[in-house]
């Protein structure tokens, strides 16, 4: 019978491996749900570095944390996106290292039945639209989960355009 620690370090690394998968391109779209009055000009606005297996990025734009980052374990394609209640919430602790920056470590909202981790504070999301900003890959270490590692796509004109209507996005100062 296998070790069941043998087992588990297996199962990270092929997880970590898997994670690595990059991403076509950036897509911009809207998930404000069919008849919905927008509040702002943002509302709704996203960004989303698909990917069918996983792990895949979704940034979008908020007055409330900026720049919010979900990050889909199991993929996401733009096809598949879809404006649903939020249920059985949990929370993760992840760590968030990426080439230019410290590792930094904080908690997460996580819903498990989707495989999605939302970021819940304005730092998260930011780290992580500066790393796809950058090319950077960005690497997270998710408490009960394990490492993934997310090769983000070269900046496009959806980026461009999500970035130009996110006024989380403007350097300080511009």
């Amino acid at each position: 019978m296998p070790h069941p620690l043998k087992i588990s370090a297996i199962s990270l690394i092929s997880f970590s491996i898997l994670g690595m998968t990059a991403h076509a391109e950036w897509k911009v779209g809207n998930l404000l749900p069919e008849g919905e009055e927008p509040n702002s000009e943002v509302d709704g606005l996203y960004l989303l570095a698909e990917n069918e297996t996983g792990p895949s990025v979704m940034l979008g734009c908020s007055d409330r944390l900026g720049v919010q980052a979900k990050i889909y374990l199991d993929g996401m394609t733009q096809d598949a996106l879809a404006h649903e209640p939020v249920r059985n919430v949990k929370t993760r602790m992840v760590e968030i290292d990426t080439e230019s920056t410290d590792p930094k470590k904080d908690v997460w909202a996580y819903l498990r039945t989707k495989g999605q981790l939302i970021s819940v504070k304005p730092w998260q999301g930011k780290r992580i639209y500066n790393a796809a900003v950058k090319g950077e890959n960005v690497g997270l270490e998710i408490r009960k989960i394990g490492t993934v590692s997310i090769a983000m796509p070269a900046i496009n004109d959806d980026f461009k355009t999500f970035a130009s209507t996110c006024d989380a996005t403007v350097p300080k100062g511009a």
